[in-house]
């Protein structure tokens, strides 16, 4: 007796089935009884495989409810061929009709396709989803940690495992549920676009199985009438999960190379630019570490490597790790400390009227080579002489290329605009929060901020630094050495060679000069300063 309780009969790799194989190879068995020919297999193909290995080793084949298909000369064989088939067909259209029924409810809303994603459940009653609020707590938690706190994902699922956050499948009751956050599941809760409240549509590609009869997913898609569309109750707004998406990217390009014993230096290695030629710095140190620096790629490259990739050699020198260091921290807190003065800075670093004027002049200018380009389109349509038809194609060309060109170069002016509106009202939110009737008191508050930011761990320093430049979004830090024209020096000769530097060689004796290009993200900042004990007042998170 080989009996396969509660295991389908579509899938040939059933324990029993496969033991019935080995055993009709090496018993001599005369026939094998079956009662349904369903129970042995519903695809044609795996049937007549089982019938011609069985033929091999001469065992008849006998089946109880349909004799008629029974292996018991030429007839029984083609009847099994016949009835083997339409067991197939009966099992495609059961499927194709199981599926259209479920496909009408995942359409309606009656069902959900698969299990909602973490966070999330379907009310059965009503049929809508919903948002589990124990859930919806850590997935903002995760989010915060993230983007806020600047962990990385590994050091995420650490720290909810070290709080105790119970996981995912310890919330479902499972028995075999783990303690230990996974980093893969933390990936997936920051990488999932459904918690931004957008339309989600599923079932958008193909499946096919293989040859062990596993059904895999394709890379080909569904026509989109078949794809089924889901909304979600928004739990994360897209502008953070959009920042999150950016620190992801840039996290994959941050060089991995650590030095050992130097885990409090290089505090601003990941915002760094060479103000000469934009390329990011580098950490550095020499083989004693008598000094630790920071340096352009393009300042030590060879001449092969420099026409190679069709450069100059830099001349930004290597700096004193420690001192840029400082330089970059002292003009971030002076950020943090006096925002005001750097609103007024960038609105006099940046022509936004000028921005404006060209905007209006770009549109202008696209709305007229819109309307030539509409009646260029005519003319050649209406055309009906060779000649003038090409004639006529090549000028809607010119006009669509120059079209495109204006409408490219419009659509950069105005992100431009848009950027320097964006950060100008984050600084201005920004200084609100340390507004106070009394002037006393908001200078009091700033005093103690200041010292109590310079007292912080060198961890929390160097977040505190990428929470307020925000590199993953475009912020940068720029570095140069101190020239003659920073001091009021001018050129004798009236040259236009580079400016030279005012002081020696030595790597501890460079002066700097830093320039901050930042995307303030202000509640960043006042999670990281707020998570702090030792600054004891209150900040308005407004």
């Amino acid at each position: 007796m080989y009996i396969d309780d509660g295991i389908s009969g579509k899938s040939t790799n059933r324990p029993a089935l496969q033991q019935l194989v080995k055993d009709f190879k090496t018993e001599g068995f005369h026939a094998i009884i079956f009662t349904k020919l369903d129970r042995l297999a519903r695809n044609l193909r795996d049937t007549l495989n089982f019938y011609h290995e069985a033929e091999k080793f001469g065992v008849k084949m006998i089946c109880l409810d349909s004799p008629i298909i029974s292996t018991d000369g030429p007839m029984g064989s083609v009847m099994l061929q016949i009835m083997g088939a339409f067991a197939q067909f009966e099992r495609d259209l059961i499927r194709s009709r199981t599926t259209a029924g479920r496909m009408h409810k995942w359409k309606k809303g009656e069902a959900l396709m698969g299990h909602p994603p973490f966070g999330y459940y379907l009310d059965k009653t009503t049929f809508t989803i919903k948002i589990n609020k124990q859930k919806s707590e850590i997935i903002h938690k995760i989010y915060n940690l993230y983007l806020n706190n600047r962990l990385s994902i590994l050091d995420v699922a650490g720290k909810l495992t070290d709080d105790g956050v119970p996981t995912p499948s310890a919330l479902l009751g499972r028995k075999d549920a783990s303690s230990h956050w996974n980093v893969n599941t933390v990936r997936e809760i920051l990488r999932n676009e459904a918690y931004t409240g957008i339309l989600i549509h599923y079932n958008q590609y193909k499946f096919k199985s293989n040859d062990k009869n596993r059904v895999l997913k394709t890379k080909e898609k569904k026509d989109k009438k078949d794809w089924v569309p889901v909304q979600f109750p928004k739990i994360i707004e897209k502008e953070q999960f959009d920042l999150v998406q950016a620190k992801i990217q840039h996290n994959k390009v941050i060089p991995k190379k650590k030095h050992s014993g130097l885990e409090n230096k290089f505090m601003a290695e990941n915002v760094l630019k060479c103000r000469h030629c934009g390329a990011k710095l580098y950490k550095q140190t020499t083989g004693a570490r008598n000094f630790i620096y920071y340096a352009c790629p393009w300042r030590r490259a060879s001449a092969k490597q420099l026409k190679a990739r069709n450069k100059e050699k830099c001349h930004l020198p290597f700096l004193n790790s420690d001192k840029v260091d400082f330089a970059v921290f002292n003009q971030v807190v002076n950020l943090i400390i006096k925002p005001k003065e750097y609103v007024e800075e960038w609105v006099k670093s940046k022509p936004t009227e000028e921005l404006k004027t060209k905007i209006l002049s770009l549109t202008n200018k696209k709305t007229s080579l819109q309307e030539k380009l509409s009646r260029a389109v005519k003319i050649e349509i209406n055309a009906h002489n060779p000649e003038l038809l090409t004639l006529y194609s090549q000028e809607r060309e010119k006009i669509e290329k120059e079209y495109n060109s204006v409408s490219r170069t419009l659509n950069t002016a105005q992100n431009e605009l848009s950027f320097h509106n964006h950060k100008l009202k984050k600084l201005e939110e920004f200084q609100n929060i340390f507004n106070h009737p009394k002037r006393e008191h908001t200078m009091r508050m700033k005093i103690a901020l200041k010292t109590a930011l310079h007292k912080l761990p060198f961890e929390d320093k160097k977040k505190l630094v990428e929470a307020v430049i925000s590199p993953e979004t475009g912020g940068q830090v720029y570095i140069r050495e101190l020239d003659e024209y920073d001091i009021g020096v001018s050129k004798k000769d009236g040259s236009n060679k580079s400016s030279k530097p005012v002081h020696g060689n030595k790597v501890g004796e460079r002066e700097i000069m830093v320039e901050l290009d930042f995307t303030l993200q202000p509640h960043r900042i006042i999670d990281i300063i707020s998570s702090h004990n030792d600054i004891v007042f209150k900040l308005d998170k407004r």
